[in-house]
């Protein structure tokens, strides 16, 4: 059970799943009772009608129970205190509108960086005067820890999606796609970044600056690999950031930790998609 909200075709499903049920629970019962309004008028016409009268009330409580048995269901899981997953799962998918293999399944962050790009390429980046720590971890599980520390914390501590502008980054509770890999740079030793931590647009200048190696490979994603990628439409402008955990070149399944939108900022982590394609690859940026 502790991989299921890990999974985000899984939690595309459930939330498929609810809305089927929606669909029944008020598509059902709509027939039925127009079914018992047809037989009460037949049985108000035609005397010899009167023997069906068992059967339309057994089609009105049918309906009755087909409304209520979803809802009754639903308050009861949401009383549930529970920590397992598949549960909290179900919770968690009432929220998430999933449209796979779409620009709009990452529409959040894309939004978000679209103006905040432009906006950043056009009055160029000032980087805050501060003074390099000197003191750089270049330990990959180092990293990674600091990445899932970010993630765990943010989500215990009810954080939002958002431009943190904190110095620590993410420190005012907010949180977004660049700042996790800000935040998590910042506890190894990273602390030269600019206020608020590195975005999506000075990532590739900050890490390659700073001795990490850039690939344009998707090949070359690997565990603690920063992935910065660029929207169809963009023009190859960066436009979303992830820290992944795995990726499988044979099936395109990618194991990553993101911050890209609200719900990701409360559901559990790291997630698995096969969204991410070579054509969307602004740069790999392993600590070599």
């Amino acid at each position: 059970m502790a991989n299921y909200c890990r999974d985000i075709a899984l939690a595309g499903i459930l939330h498929v799943t609810q809305n089927i049920v929606t669909i029944i629970q008020i598509i059902v019962p709509i027939i039925l009772l127009i079914s018992v309004a047809i037989k009460l008028f037949k049985a108000m016409m035609n005397p010899d009608e009167k023997k069906n009268i068992p059967r339309i009330r057994n089609s009105f409580i049918a309906a009755t129970i087909v409304f209520f048995i979803p809802i009754i269901l639903n308050v009861l899981i949401n009383m549930v205190d529970s920590t397992d997953s598949f549960i909290n799962c179900w919770k968690d998918a009432k929220t998430i509108n999933i449209k796979f293999q779409s620009d709009k399944y990452y529409g959040n962050e894309e939004e978000k960086t679209t103006l905040y790009v432009d906006q950043e390429y056009e009055k160029g980046v000032k980087k805050d005067s501060n003074t390099p720590s000197g003191n750089y971890s270049k330990n990959v599980e180092s990293y990674m820890q600091a990445v899932k520390n970010t993630v765990d914390y943010a989500r215990a501590h009810n954080y939002h999606y958002g431009d943190s502008h904190a110095t620590p980054p993410t420190t005012d509770g907010l949180i977004s796609c660049d700042r996790l890999e800000a935040k998590a740079l910042w506890d190894i030793g990273y602390t030269d970044q600019r206020t608020g931590g590195e975005v999506v647009s000075t990532l590739d200048g900050y890490l390659t600056s700073h001795g990490w190696k850039k690939s344009t490979n998707i090949n070359d994603v690997k565990y603690g690999s920063i992935v910065i990628v660029s929207h169809p439409g963009h023009n190859g402008r960066p436009t979303h950031a992830f820290t992944a955990v795995s990726y499988n070149p044979s099936n395109g399944v990618m194991v990553s930790y993101d911050e890209g939108s609200e719900w990701r900022v409360h559901a559990e982590q790291p997630f698995t998609s096969n969204y991410w394609t070579q054509s969307m690859i602004y740069g790999v940026y392993n600590m070599e």
